[in-house]
């Protein structure tokens, strides 16, 4: 029997016992391995184009609020040397004590609500009305509560994290077939073989979704704290480049936000592909 195989190292045939089944090797041509990785380096195009356009703009001095790129990445590396390490530590304790609440309170609180309905019937006005409305406007509330110290940054994060991640455990948990539940219990299905095989498969892509957009959301919390507050980290840092018109530094403030938020949702797309595989 001819013993060929294909580019994965599987025979383009099997027997069955009977029958013989066929399967077509895949096979990439040059034209479609060109399209791949055209594909891929598409977005480093498109940000490399963005910059070099904006380096031009800053260069020529076109526009005042538009300096060089080159000059805003050595401001940024300036600041990560010098003395504003502590302004960047208070931020991302602040960010890492809101989000880790959020992560376990809202996990916690949207399984609860999913497995009991009086407490869904009680807590859902709330979770739709904090949803709804802009957490920014309870930041001067807070500030009176808990005052400007550390303690009210760390509950803006959590509230600007928190009902995003409720929400999506919600839907994730609620998005099981009953009939495939039903099946899995006829043929005895239970406690972590049924969590394992049905629940999790399931829930678990909406739930990382969830984390994803939560952990956006809590950058998002931690700056819009900290400009309203401006006594210290990174929202106080734009503040003072903002008032001072130092074009370069608010720039490169702007720029330490851009890679936190692209360090920790590429994070956590990493945990998806990860349990995505683990769940196949």
């Amino acid at each position: 029997m001819d013993d060929t195989m294909t580019r994965d190292g599987a025979r383009p045939w099997a027997t069955d016992g009977s029958d013989l089944a066929f399967r077509r090797p895949v096979v990439l041509t040059a034209r479609s391995r060109t399209g791949v990785v055209l594909k891929k380096l598409l977005p480093v195009i498109s940000i490399a184009t963005f910059l070099v356009i904006l380096e031009i703009i800053g260069r020529l001095e076109l526009s005042s609020v538009v300096p060089p790129v080159t000059e805003a990445v050595g401001t940024f590396f300036e600041l990560l040397e010098g003395g504003h390490l502590e302004q960047f530590t208070v931020s991302l304790q602040a960010l890492g004590m809101g989000f880790g609440l959020a992560l376990v309170l809202g996990l916690a609180v949207g399984t609860l609500t999913t497995v009991s309905r009086t407490l869904d019937y009680v807590l859902e006005p709330y979770i739709n009305g904090f949803m709804s409305m802009p957490t920014s406007a309870l930041i001067p509330v807070l500030m009176l509560i808990f005052g400007l110290g550390q303690t009210t940054r760390v509950v803006v994060v959590f509230l600007y994290a928190f009902f995003m991640i409720v929400v999506n455990t919600q839907a994730g948990l609620r998005q099981v077939d009953p009939a495939h539940a039903e099946m899995a219990r006829a043929f005895g299905a239970k406690g972590t073989t049924y969590l394992r095989f049905v629940t999790i498969p399931t829930a678990l892509p909406l739930i990382l979704t969830g984390l994803r957009l939560g952990v956006s959301r809590a950058l998002k919390g931690m700056i819009n704290s900290e400009t309203i507050i401006s006594v210290t980290g990174i929202g106080a840092l734009i503040i003072r480049f903002g008032r001072t018109f130092d074009v370069s530094g608010l720039y490169a403030v702007i720029l330490i936000i851009i890679v936190m938020a692209v360090l920790l949702t590429s994070l956590i797309r990493i945990v998806e592909t990860k349990t995505g595989r683990w769940l196949a």
